[in-house]
């Protein structure tokens, strides 16, 4: 990480990630955020939605696979309602 932060590539949120060829911001389609939003709509949490997403043919920003966390970060990003952890009380 500290090399590429050394050669001025930036790593941001789920939802726009720099660090392509050129430096350039990468970002999850508007259609795949809709449909993660309307899982989450649904009742659906991270990991279901993660394990869903794994199936489709389009990859994170990051190109990589679906993690819970990435589901959390494009969910946050886009204001949806916080999932509630369960036996988690604050």
């Amino acid at each position: 990480m500290k090399d590429r932060r050394r050669r001025g590539i930036r790593e941001g949120t789920a939802g726009e990630v720099r660090g392509g060829p050129g430096g350039e911001a990468r970002s999850i389609p508007e259609r795949i955020r809709d449909r993660i939003l309307r899982l989450r709509a649904r009742g659906l949490g991270s990991q279901s939605i993660a394990d869903q997403a794994n199936a489709w043919p389009v990859p994170t920003a990051r190109g990589g696979r679906w993690w819970a966390s990435t589901v959390r970060a494009v969910l946050m990003q886009d204001g949806a309602p916080p999932i509630r952890l369960r036996g988690f009380r604050p």
